[in-house]
């Protein structure tokens, strides 16, 4: 009976964590994905990041960069703000698996350079009903796991914020339903702590007389300790995870923005070794063996060993925006068949309305099962910013030179270039100015 518990727990973790469908050309050989503990927390929250194929460490900052890249709240253009996301998981095959996040970040100090936030998110499997082997119920089970963290981010200069996050999970995936049949057998959920490392760096390169904007982050979560099942029989790795990426915004035209974005993603976990790589059933115990006493320390170190590059996955997106408010998502995930073969696209889009929006998009992914995402954003303390990237004011026909009034409300200077008078460079940081105007 424990086995039959112990399969349907395994079971349900795997159809929720890793959707890793291998092209049947596949040889065994060939095949060999990282399989890590508490996997819900690779699962992306927001409807933002899934609609532009699973990527966010280098996007402009929202509610829900705790997820991506908790330093991005630093450059946040308001001074707070909430985000609700619910996640139906695997609806074509069930109905009762989902993930629910709340996130969010307040502005702390008076230069404007500091935040503060903060997530939860949990994450249902369901109800599994399990039996004995003559088919007598033996009750149900209801395995979650769930996370909460804070974090801190600030300026380390106009153009770069770095940001750390702490981290309790918990993951239960036992019977807890006490006496079975006349025995003891109950576990218990299995806890762990981790932190987050973040960077990101922004900056605003002319190109022809548009104002863009260029950003770069990076983003190592989950470094911690192991997370253990049945007792400390069954350690697991944390998924630790190393993620780069890049986002270029362009303006097209005015109220008219257009973003591109791309990461680069790989599990700082080791492979777990597999039978059919050893010829001595001994040899594979033993190996077996040092990977479950092996430190998430060295682990990390380990994962850089063998077919590092295959196991790199690829996201590239591209975002377009009117008067940010109305919003055109997609982009495209990309796995080798080593690690995974997961490949998809994700679409979306995001009108908001008044103050207060409903945000829904779709993942479509090439496999069967697709995951719909709502999100609820609130409105932010401060005002709704309306943004205007790369705006730069041409007052040459109306005869304006030295110091004026730009729109953002400050005093930006005005230079003379190619015969026109056009304002050089606003007073304050883009990202500021954004939010005024």
């Amino acid at each position: 009976m424990r086995i039959m518990k112990s399969c349907i727990v395994a079971l349900a973790t795997v159809a929720v964590a890793l959707p890793a469908w291998a092209k049947s050309d596949i040889k065994d050989t060939e095949f060999n994905p990282i399989t890590t503990g508490v996997t819900s927390m690779s699962i992306t929250p927001d409807a933002r990041g899934a609609s532009m194929g699973d990527l966010g460490v280098a996007t402009d900052p929202d509610a829900n960069s705790q997820f991506w890249n908790p330093s991005k709240y630093a450059f946040a253009y308001s001074s707070a703000a909430i985000s609700i996301s619910y996640t139906p998981w695997l609806r074509k095959i069930v109905n009762d698996i989902y993930l629910a996040n709340l996130a969010g970040y307040y502005k702390i100090g008076s230069n404007d350079n500091q935040a503060v936030s903060a997530s939860l998110r949990y994450f249902s499997l369901g109800e599994i009903n399990s039996t004995e082997e003559g088919g007598a119920s033996l009750g149900s089970i209801s395995p979650f796991e769930m996370a909460v963290d804070v974090g801190y981010s600030r300026k380390l200069s106009e153009k770069f914020a770095m940001g750390v996050a702490l981290r309790y999970i918990y993951s239960d995936l036992g019977y807890g339903g006490g006496n079975t049949a006349g025995t003891s057998d109950k576990t218990s959920g299995a806890s762990a702590f981790s932190a987050d490392i973040s960077g990101y760096y922004t900056t605003y390169p002319i190109i022809g007389r548009n104002e863009c904007q260029w950003s770069l982050g990076f983003n190592i979560s989950n470094i911690g300790s192991k997370v253990s099942y049945n007792s400390g029989n069954d350690p697991a790795f944390l998924p630790a995870n190393l993620r780069l990426g890049t986002a270029f915004t362009f303006p097209l035209a005015d109220y008219h923005n257009l973003t591109f974005s791309v990461d680069a993603n790989k599990l700082l976990v080791p492979a777990r070794p597999r039978v059919q790589d050893f010829e001595d059933t001994a040899d594979y115990e033993e190996a077996l063996q040092k990977w479950k006493d092996k430190s998430s320390i060295s682990g990390i170190f380990d994962s850089f060993k063998d077919n590092a590059l295959k196991r790199i996955t690829f996201a590239v997106g591209a975002e377009y925006a009117y008067n940010q408010q109305f919003f055109l998502r997609g982009g495209y995930y990309h796995e080798s068949n080593f690690n995974g073969n997961r490949q998809y696209f994700g679409l979306g889009a995001l009108h908001p309305h008044l103050r207060h929006g409903r945000h829904q998009e779709s993942l479509r992914p090439q496999v069967e099962d697709d995951a719909s995402r709502i999100r609820i954003r609130c409105a932010p303390l401060g005002g709704r910013p309306r943004v205007v990237a790369g705006r730069r004011e041409n007052r040459a026909r109306q005869g304006v030179a030295g110091s004026q009034r730009c729109r953002c409300g400050h005093s930006c200077p005005v230079r003379r270039a190619a015969g026109r008078s056009q304002f050089a460079r606003h007073r304050v940081p883009f990202s500021r100015h954004r939010s005024a105007i």
